[in-house]
């Protein structure tokens, strides 16, 4: 059962601000260090808003990640100094190993991110901060947001129901063509899913004249606070990368300058401030009641 976290209740806005901030850092700061703390704190953040079943499937997932980009760049790319073994005529060096890595954990952290923008930015949100200015992308975007867990959600029920009906594959080739009967039967629920929300958009008239767009939106104290808090800590972290920090140097040999005490606590902070909202709502609620 998936659940409702704290700082869904700030203005979208805000919200919106903090999501595309977050990715900027974690595509800025290819470090180990700083990748492993944007992983972990969105995988509590994931916590908050999916139930365990689901945690412990991103936890195989994200394994399953960094595992597959660290051997295929390990196979792929030969350069480096320190050569660990080879394989056939090509070098597997340690310095591709760690950088395929790095790598892996970088696009951990970018998906874990974006399956909590997705959770938390709601189709009513997106049309609140885009309908009036880009009301196609608009849209369409929420559109996606909202396809994305109804695709996932059809695609097990008929993978279920043809489990139910005996098509269990039992070799690699049953895998493979029962996945693409899957596929395939999603693929015409979902030109058929397109097809009817376009006939029911045209009967209730959209496109004729000017989208209005409803919400109880309101920037408070509360936001005012977080917002302040929130360009505080993106500061520190744009001086500590114009520094030199949060960044490694793989290729030809492992080069990184020391971790900064201050920027590594301005970037955990800023990682963290959902849970730590998270922590502070909880704090109240039990204390008030």
């Amino acid at each position: 059962m998936d659940k409702k976290a704290a700082i869904e209740t700030y203005h979208p806005w805000i919200i919106f601000s903090y999501f595309v901030g977050i990715i900027g850092a974690v595509s800025v700061f290819f470090h180990p260090v700083y990748l492993f703390i944007a992983a972990a704190s969105g995988l509590w953040f994931y916590y908050q808003l999916y139930d365990h079943v689901q945690i412990a499937k991103q936890i195989l997932s994200g394994g399953g990640i960094i595992l597959f980009v660290t051997i295929l760049n390990g196979l792929w790319n030969h350069q480096g100094v320190t050569i660990l073994w080879y394989l056939g005529d090509n070098p597997v060096t340690k310095e591709a190993l760690i950088y395929g890595a790095v790598n892996g954990l970088f696009f951990y952290s970018v998906f874990l991110w974006f399956a909590c923008f997705s959770k938390v930015m709601t189709e009513d949100k997106i049309h609140y901060l885009f309908g009036s200015m880009i009301p196609t992308f608009a849209l369409i975007f929420s559109m996606v947001l909202g396809m994305i867990p109804k695709i996932k959600q059809h695609f097990e029920e008929v993978r279920y129901a043809r489990r139910q009906l005996g098509k269990t594959p039992k070799s690699m080739r049953q895998h493979i063509k029962e996945s693409m009967s899957v596929v395939s039967v999603t693929t015409t629920w979902i030109l058929e899913h397109s097809v009817d929300t376009a006939d029911s958009m045209k009967a209730r008239g959209y496109g004729t004249r000017r989208r209005t767009c409803f919400h109880m939106y309101r920037y408070d104290m509360r936001d005012c606070i977080f917002t302040l808090i929130m360009v505080g800590l993106f500061s520190i972290n744009i001086i500590c990368y114009a520094l030199g920090e949060g960044r490694i140097q793989c290729f030809p040999m492992i080069h990184y300058e020391d971790v900064n005490g201050i920027g590594l606590l301005g970037f955990s902070l800023l990682f963290l401030l959902p849970e730590i909202v998270q922590m502070k709502e909880d704090y109240v609620w039990k204390h008030m009641n």
